[in-house]
């Protein structure tokens, strides 16, 4: 009866053991730790590239707009030379002392 007993209890403590667990380390536990790692780190690198995907959208948005406003204020600086080319071609300035000399 002691001996079935004995038996008995050492089939319950492998029972309880993981599988494939060999002097307490566990492939099974050790592969699943690591795919669980390798997909956690799949998933933050996704969310990164989610994240600069969306970054680099908005800045080139960004960037068209900017050079739309560049394009116009050239074109308006532009403008305003020519008229100050031909306000200075027209205005006669006397060459005095202003009068509060």
């Amino acid at each position: 009866m002691k001996a079935g007993s004995c038996t008995g209890s050492l089939v319950l403590a492998l029972a309880a053991l993981p599988p494939l667990c060999v002097d307490g380390f566990c492939k099974m536990t050790y592969t699943h730790r690591m795919e669980t790692e390798t997909e956690a780190r799949f998933i933050a690198l996704e969310t990164k590239i989610a994240f600069l995907e969306d970054f680099v959208g908005k800045l080139q948005s960004e960037a068209v707009a900017n050079a739309k406003a560049i394009e116009i204020l050239r074109e308006e600086n532009k403008i305003l030379a020519g008229r100050y080319e031909e306000l200075a071609e027209n205005l006669d300035i006397p060459n005095r002392k202003p009068p509060h000399y």
